[in-house]
C-alpha cells in the first residue's frame, strides 16, 4: 500500500521508468492501467497531457480483452472532459 501512495506522488519520468520494469511489462496489463490510472487521477489538472503517451509507450492493449478496453478504459470518467 506505502508503494502505491508513493507511485501517486512520483514525476512522469518515474512513472514511465516504474511502468517499462520487466515486473510491469510482463504482467497484468490490467495492473498497467491501473497505475496509470490512479497516476493521473491524483492529479488529474496537471497529469492528463501525459494520458496519451502513457497509454501508447506502456500499456500493451493487445494483451487486454476488448470488453476490458471497452468498459474500463474507453468508458473511464478520465477521458470524460468537462
Amino acid at each position: 500500500e506505502d508503494n502505491r501512495i508513493d507511485i501517486l506522488y512520483c514525476e512522469i519520468e518515474n512513472l514511465k521508468s516504474i511502468l517499462s520494469s520487466d515486473k510491469l511489462k510482463n504482467g497484468s496489463q490490467q495492473t498497467v492501467w491501473q497505475v496509470i490510472h490512479d497516476w493521473v487521477i491524483a492529479n488529474k489538472e496537471n497529469r492528463l497531457t501525459h494520458l496519451p503517451n502513457l497509454l501508447k509507450e506502456s500499456l500493451q492493449f493487445d494483451r487486454l480483452t476488448k470488453q476490458f478496453v471497452e468498459e474500463n478504459i474507453f468508458k473511464n470518467v478520465i477521458f470524460i472532459t468537462t
